[in-house]
């Protein structure tokens, strides 16, 4: 083999950014239902043989001049370490090599709303893990949906539904921000028409807020996230985009990643999304189908 060890290294560095992200070759599938996706340089090709399924199953090869010099299977589990507590954490060896950042939702609902998440507490000590393996600058803390209810709340308030979750964020903000996570988006329930379905089959009732009552409970939710040096973001709302203390969301924020990580990062906006989103240029490499979430959430609009 003349490719040298780091020249390998470094080429599959780049192979894989060129194609895991989404922005590979295609090339003719060589093998049964597999998506083939490929990068060359010089004399090395680098072929990932990607089969799909909610598993992540798949083969990489690496051809010197038409040879195969290296290869690996891979599958879902192994680019995790498995944690006691049944969480599964990036393992930090394999995505070293990528700059991360994390939309991790805790909403502190109950079971009827969320029948599958963790327990709020276990994902608090989840979340916290990754600020320590990562850092907390690369963590955005979701509270949204936020829906009003009595059956949505572990510890309701009957006559006061609002003050419900007001007490569950404070809750939240205290424990979040104790291991230095200062970033909150939130926003309220949007209900598409399959959402709002789903809620009336399950007989379940909420407050739709008004404008005005959207602001009022916005400035109490800046009030309590100041105490604990929490900045609020918004997720395409412009209604309570004015409420002062309040910054316009972006989930995927340019400006933010390229300061994050000192590299370069578009700053133009997502043609493709709402015209209320502030989200900047990316490509997707998720999908709706092929990957399944088993938390089951009734609000949820990609179920």
């Amino acid at each position: 083999m003349n490719c040298t060890e780091l020249a390998l290294k470094e080429f599959l560095v780049t192979a894989k950014i060129n194609t895991y992200a989404g922005d590979g070759v295609l090339c003719a599938s060589l093998r049964l239902n597999s998506k083939d996706l490929h990068y060359n340089e010089g004399n090395l090709l680098y072929i990932d043989y990607y089969f799909g399924s909610a598993d992540f199953i798949g083969e990489e090869v690496v051809f010197e001049n038409q040879k195969p010099i290296w290869g690996m299977n891979y599958y879902g589990k192994m680019l995790i370490d498995e944690i006691p507590s049944g969480f599964s954490s990036p393992k930090s060896g394999y995505l070293s090599q990528y700059n991360l950042y994390f939309q991790f939702t805790i909403t502190g609902y109950a079971k009827l709303l969320e029948p599958n998440v963790v327990d709020t507490n276990e994902a608090v000590k989840q979340m916290e893990q990754l600020a320590r393996r990562y850092s907390p600058q690369q963590i955005n803390w979701r509270f949204n949906p936020i829906i009003l209810s009595i059956k949505g709340e572990n510890e309701p308030i009957p006559d006061n539904f609002a003050s419900a979750r007001l007490k569950v964020f404070e809750a939240l903000c205290r424990d979040i921000s104790s291991f230095g996570v200062n970033r909150c988006t939130i926003s309220f329930l949007c209900l598409y028409k399959k959402v709002e379905q789903r809620m009336k089959e399950s007989k379940f009732t909420y407050l739709i807020p008004s404008q005005q009552q959207q602001i009022e409970l916005v400035s109490q939710f800046v009030e309590i996230a100041d105490k604990y040096g929490v900045t609020i973001y918004t997720c395409t709302s412009p209604i309570i985009e004015g409420v002062p203390g309040v910054k316009k969301g972006h989930c995927i924020d340019g400006a933010y990643l390229g300061a994050l990580f000192g590299k370069r990062a578009s700053h133009a906006k997502d043609a493709w999304q709402r015209k209320e989103c502030g989200c900047t240029r990316s490509k997707d490499i998720g999908a709706y189908s092929g990957q399944s979430c088993g938390h089951g959430c009734l609000y949820c609009y990609a179920r």
